[in-house]
């Protein structure tokens, strides 16, 4: 019979069968009733766009067999089930299933297993009015991006306020005392992405009362503070040394002169590995203070000042402790007094362009649906659920389950007509909780198994048990590995869950093998990571010998650096990968070529960018002797450009994505199937959708996102994939290669953690730190916080090892160190060290094998003839008209065909007629060029010779449009920095500029500090910035000066 409990919580462990049993429990909820609109009262939730389709694809395919009359005489073991689970006839299920599949195929849109950002959209959407968001927002997924502008505007700010100029060149000089780069924008950049985590939201808000005054008293306080510890360190070990050498003692009467030297060192601040000894146990113990041969009255004295000696020991280590966390206290206090300016610039990019970033979905709904009914949010959102389905919980967050838990708690606790009540399916899994950073926990699920019910139903928790992804050896290893490995798990609930919850039963999949490798650098000349590729490749040769292909095969890797590193050798060795490396646009020689010729136009002097286009055009046209074409061309790049039918003007002429069509046709550098050049347009356009289309701004935008910007990998080719961790789960290979092996359970660099000070000195009650040891030091307190974060490190850590080792279907390759040491012993705060550790424990561990193998290498899984391509290629395809045959519109539909849209159509079209427009008397010339272009119809033409008569002639204008000024219309300037500058125009006279910017819309601060920072720029070449005037070309002329 089917489960009645209402919550039913499934416990499933890597390769379980969770999908078939979500997609029957679904099935199971649509049939069970002759409602053939039951599909619309249910929500099924899970974390990507992937597992959304396969769910989906899994429902309608299973529809679609049960709806065959074939079905009836040859079963599907799913119909059977699910007909004997609702004591129900086959045929009447049949009969369902044909109804439910057409009643579904006909109203799509309430088909609803969706991404829980794509439903958390859908909330947004609902509420933008009581949120006063705009109701044309878009979302926003790049939040580097973002974040990365609004730090850049900040400090762009510096030299017009004095506070944040102090602040940040305070922050400068700082740095470049202790040996650093004086660039602050890495430390900005990192501290802003605390703004996005959810986790720290509530720590951020205490802080946004606090303003820059504020932080500046408290840095100035602190700095005190810190001060006077160092005099009180320094004044007491001095006072040590004077006892000492009152007594005749130095360092000679002491066993190595370890404690005199000691205090002397603190004198001397020489403070570095001041207590990794034993002087403190010694001091206590009072033993090894002196030796054996030492002088009876000399150990006599040491003996009677010995309880000085300590008292003042331990006084200094806690003076120590105090002054750690003080200083990283104010190390961490610059960054995080400026959150509050960065968010503030961060929200005028929002609003200025209708922006909203995914990380602020659960906040705002939160704010939104809060202390709200159930039915009102249902009311609102237009569908009441009744049935939820959740998956991947583990990768919930906090904020997102308490969201969705008022509409959860009313299906759960309201009856429905029939008596019943609705119902809620969990699946997760603990031990694959990898995403803590960005607010999945496992102790959530954990506490859900554990019967800890938020809502008034009967909760059902079950383990599904069986591994049906991998042979019998793969999951007998994991059984025994992690069951192991679970005793360095100081948590003890995180170390039940290991112990009780990582055995899973074997399949009928026979087999099955494991290949331990571990190299050492010392009995190599070698470097490290060239043992690894070798021991990947080796790898690799010996899974093509049993029988196995590329596409079997996944190398997965901890890091991005480490997959980078293994592809580039596997890449030399010609064996054939896919990558988010290798499929990176920037990687393709026509898409860096393209680059090249922007970057040309925009310097057009630099001899290097010069070689780069004649490299890729002696290639392409196989020139055979490189050093003449190079001796001849490289000082006259123009009749190369000729010689190759590229007209430079022209492509100046042109809109920037016709330009690079027309820059691809003319090179001729397309040939048939072209994924590359499509998918780099396809960015021109998204670029060109959201920012002017000047080169020196695309140019600064492919600096920022080349590397992320990607092909879709073929699915079809016959290569190995290559892959983080964090990439690969969910998914399964018949081949899994793990190389670098040995991740550190303890990484310190990444220490962040928010520890509680005190509020009456300092006025907060949370500040940021970064240093273990500052914190551990401290307190009991302190202690306790460092003990609860290293042991979330041990399980976020151990969960990662979990779901590497358990991707793989029937060959399981591990490259690690050989973490062991002279004595013998291994180091388990390592993955190296661990497995060591379970060998030696398995009695198959010997110090003079490097290789370890479980199981028989032979292929046991059918071989499958694997198309490599289903489907024809699709052609490039580009205009060769290079014209304005289409229009790119906005992705805001509420602006399709409204007066604002057109209004900032006719603003774009002034702004370009204005860049044409060097003297008053341009004007017409101008307008009746655009006429015969077709940028303007020719009814328009008196309203356009009046506007732009009337703003040249403008009292403030009129005469920056005279030849009494040098005029630089849409010139570019390079700054100090190399950064490029286009203001629209500025006008020179006497050695004084006044600068010209045309903007459309309302005011921003953006255009004030952009003029300021073409001042800037232009100060720097030598000239007096007289005027700034900010011209916004609306219905009427408006001009401001800045």
């Amino acid at each position: 019979m089917l489960n009645s409990a209402p919550f039913q919580i499934y416990n499933a462990s890597a390769g379980s069968g969770k999908t078939f049993t979500l997609v029957k429990k679904y099935l199971s909820i649509l049939l069970s009733t002759s409602n053939i609109d039951t599909f619309k009262q249910v929500l099924a939730i899970t974390f990507t766009n992937k597992a959304v389709n396969e769910m989906k694809e899994r429902v309608l395919n299973n529809l679609y067999e049960f709806s065959q009359e074939s079905i009836l005489t040859k079963p599907t073991p799913l119909f059977s089930i699910i007909s004997e689970e609702l004591a129900i006839s086959e045929e009447e299920l049949n009969a369902r299933s044909k109804k439910i599949l057409t009643r579904i195929l006909h109203n799509y849109a309430f088909f609803d297993i969706v991404t829980i950002d794509k439903f958390n959209h859908r909330l947004l959407r609902t509420f933008a009015f009581d949120l006063k968001l705009p109701t044309n927002f878009e979302v926003s997924l790049d939040e580097k991006t973002l974040t990365r502008e609004a730090v850049d505007n900040l400090i762009y700010q510096a030299g017009n306020n004095k506070l944040l100029t102090d602040v940040l060149i305070d922050f400068a000089l700082e740095k470049t005392d202790d040996d650093k780069s004086w660039d602050i924008s890495r430390e900005l950049n990192e501290i802003a992405k605390l703004l996005s985590n959810e986790e720290y939201i509530h720590h951020i808000e205490a802080l946004e009362s606090k303003n820059l005054e504020d932080f500046k008293a408290l840095g100035k306080q602190l700095k005190e503070l810190i001060a006077e510890l160092e005099t009180a360190i320094t004044s007491k070990a001095k006072n040590v040394i004077e006892k000492l050498h009152s007594n005749q003692l130095d360092a000679s009467s002491f066993n190595r002169g370890t404690l005199y030297n000691h205090f002397i060192k603190i004198i001397e601040n020489n403070i570095a590995r001041l207590y990794e000894n034993k002087l403190e146990e010694n001091l206590i113990n009072n033993s090894q203070l002196y030796t054996k041969t030492t002088n009876d009255s000399i150990k006599s004295t040491i003996d009677e000042i010995r309880p000085f000696l300590l008292e003042n020991y331990l006084e200094i280590k806690n003076h120590f402790g105090q002054l750690n966390f003080l200083k990283n206290f104010y190390k961490n206090l610059v960054p995080l007094s400026l959150l509050n300016a960065i968010n503030a610039e961060l929200n005028k990019i929002k609003e200025e362009r209708n922006l909203l970033l995914i990380s602020e979905f659960n906040r705002l709904i939160s704010s939104a649906i809060a202390n709200q009914p159930a039915p009102f949010i249902y009311e609102r959102i237009g569908e009441k659920y009744k049935h939820y389905f959740i998956d991947e919980f583990q990768d919930t967050s906090s904020m997102q389950w308490k969201n969705i838990q008022p509409l959860i708690s009313n299906a759960l606790e309201a009856e429905l007509p029939s008596g019943k009540t609705g119902s809620l399916m969990i699946v997760g899994d603990a031990k694959q909780a990898i995403y803590r950073w960005r607010g999945g926990k496992a102790e959530q699920f954990i506490d859900l198994y554990n019967k800890k019910n938020p809502f008034q139903a009967e909760i059902n928790v079950e383990n599904l048990p069986k591994n049906f992804r991998s042979h019998d050896k793969i999951v007998e290893f994991n059984n025994n590995f992690f069951q192991h490995i679970s005793q360095y798990l100081n948590n003890e609930t995180y170390r039940e869950l290991f112990e009780k919850y990582s055995k899973q039963e074997t399949n009928n999949k026979a087999g099955g093998f494991i290949n331990l490798t571990f190299i050492d650098e010392k009995e190599n000349k070698e470097s490290e990571d060239n043992l690894y590729c070798t021991a990947t490749q080796n790898a690799i040769s010996s899974s093509l010998e049993k029988g196995f292909t590329y596409n079997d095969m996944c190398i997965i890797t901890r890091s991005k650096a480490q997959g980078i590193t293994i592809a580039n050798y596997l890449a030399e060795q010609e064996i054939p990968i896919i990558s988010s490396e290798t499929l990176l646009l920037k990687n393709d020689k026509k898409v860096a070529f393209l680059i090249d010729l922007i970057t040309y136009f925009n310097q057009p002097l630099d001899a290097e960018i010069h070689l780069k286009i004649l490299r890729f055009l002696a290639e392409k046209n196989k020139v055979e002797n490189l050093h003449e074409y190079y001796s001849k061309k490289l000082s006259d790049i123009n009749s190369v450009f000729e010689e190759e039918n590229f007209n430079t003007k022209y492509f100046l002429q042109l809109p920037f994505y016709n330009a690079v069509e027309y820059a691809i046709n003319a090179f001729e550098i397309s040939n048939g199937n072209e994924a590359y050049l499509q998918f780099f347009l396809d960015e021109i356009i998204s670029f060109t959708q959201n920012n002017n289309d000047s080169l020196s701004n695309f140019l600064a935008y492919w600096e920022q996102k080349q590397d992320s910007l990607s092909i879709v990998a073929p699915s079809s080719s016959n290569a190995i994939q290559l892959m983080t961790i964090h990439k690969s789960k969910g998914l399964e290979f018949p081949v899994v290669i793990y190389p670098f092996a040995n991740t550190s359970i303890y990484d310190s660099r990444n220490f962040n953690l928010w520890f509680p000070v005190d509020k009456n000195l300092f006025g907060i009650d949370y500040s940021l730190f970064n240093s273990k040891s500052a914190i551990e030091n401290i307190n009991d307190t302190g202690k306790l916080f460092v003990k609860e974060y290293e042991e979330k490190e041990e399980l976020d850590n151990l969960n990662l090892l979990y779901v590497t080792l358990t991707r793989a279907v029937e060959q399981l390759h591990i490259i690690c160190k050989r973490e062991i040491n002279t004595k013998g012993e291994e180091n388990v705060k390592t993955f190296a060290g661990l497995f060591i550790n379970f060998l030696k424990a398995e009695g198959l561990w010997n110090d003079n094998n490097t290789e370890y193998t479980l199981g028989a290498p032979e292929k046991h899984s059918e071989v499958k003839k694997k198309h490599l391509s289903t489907s024809e290629d699709i052609p490039f395809i580009s205009n060769a008209s290079f014209g304005n045959s289409f229009e790119l519109i906005t992705k805001s539909g509420s602006l399709w065909d409204t007066k604002q849209q057109r209004a900032i159509d006719k603003g774009n079209i002034y702004h370009h007629l204005l860049s044409k427009i060097f003297f008053s008397h341009d004007v017409i010339p101008t307008i009746e060029e655009a006429i015969g272009n077709g940028l303007i119809p020719e009814t328009e033409k008196e309203q356009f010779e009046n506007y732009l008569t009337n703003l040249t002639q403008h009292p403030m204008l009129e005469a920056y449009f005279t030849s009494a000024y040098k005029i630089f219309n849409e010139r570019e300037i390079i700054t100090a920095n190399g950064v490029f500058l286009r203001p629209d125009r500025f006008v020179v006279k006497n050695n004084e500029v006044t600068i010209i910017d045309y903007k459309t819309g309302s005011f921003s601060e953006t255009y004030k500090n952009q003029i300021k920072g073409y001042a800037s720029a232009i100060s720097e070449i030598g000239y007096e910035v007289k005027e700034k005037l900010l011209v916004f070309v609306n219905e009427n002329v408006e001009i401001i000066q800045v």
